[in-house]
């Protein structure tokens, strides 16, 4: 994304924002931290495990809605099974099979309409949607169950063309130099029930743009679509 855009992004942002911190320092009102399973559904129906954690921001438009803001660190990714990585550019006989565990970290601010609907005094019903803007921070991608290249000798040299030079498993594949950084424009929504100070929710999140650091290597959309389970503590009632 171009850096222009990026400004303009931060700037609105920032602006429908304001009015949720304007009560509270930074508006915090409490923290969340839940599981995260990821996956690329044009790929495979595989999730790769991960977490989330950060602070929540509310402010209420009336009894039964609110304007909700967060700023959270959650893991993205998926697991890409049986891909051939040249594991040394000097010595192209070294080729093997991995399984490739895609898990980098996010840093993302999503802005959501939030609906109440209280069933009784001490619970309540919520749903919520909206966008949200985030960038990959650190990438913490693994290799695994290296095996024999099983393809035949054309197959091999196939996959050899796919396979950039610097790709190589000694000075890390997936290695942080490597990771686009730049903005990612996103959608959540999610159900959830409160009680009190605590609240527990689930939420469907998707980023609209690749991981572009495999996108030279694989070829392919690597699109990550997130499944979040949530425990939210707030500070007071």
């Amino acid at each position: 994304m171009h850096p222009r855009k990026n400004n303009i992004l931060l700037i609105l942002l920032l602006w429908f924002v304001k009015p949720v911190y304007s009560e509270l320092p930074f508006g915090i009102k409490g923290i969340k931290s839940g599981a995260a399973f990821s996956n690329f559904p044009t790929m495979n129906d595989i999730y790769n495990p991960g977490y989330v954690f950060g602070v929540v921001g509310e402010k209420q438009l009336s009894s039964h809605a609110a304007l909700s803001w967060e700023a959270l660190f959650t893991t993205r990714g998926g697991i890409l099974t049986d891909i051939a990585i040249l594991t040394n550019a000097m010595n192209p006989d070294e080729m093997y099979m991995y399984d490739v565990h895609c898990s980098v970290l996010f840093l993302e601010i999503p802005i959501y309409l939030k609906l109440k609907l209280p069933l009784n005094d001490t619970w309540t019903l919520f749903m919520m949607s909206g966008p949200s803007v985030s960038s990959a921070r650190k990438d913490f991608s693994s290799l695994k169950n290296k095996r024999s290249y099983s393809g035949t000798p054309e197959d091999y040299y196939n996959e050899l063309l796919k396979v950039d030079s610097y790709l190589n498993y000694d000075a890390g594949p997936y290695s942080s130099n490597r990771l686009d950084k730049s903005l990612r424009l996103g959608f959540n929504w999610g159900i959830g029930f409160s009680c009190h100070r605590f609240s527990i929710e689930s939420r469907y999140s998707k980023i609209y743009q690749d991981l572009g650091y495999l996108d030279n290597l694989h070829n392919v959309n690597l699109r990550t679509h997130t499944i979040q389970v949530i425990l939210t503590v707030q500070f007071t009632e």
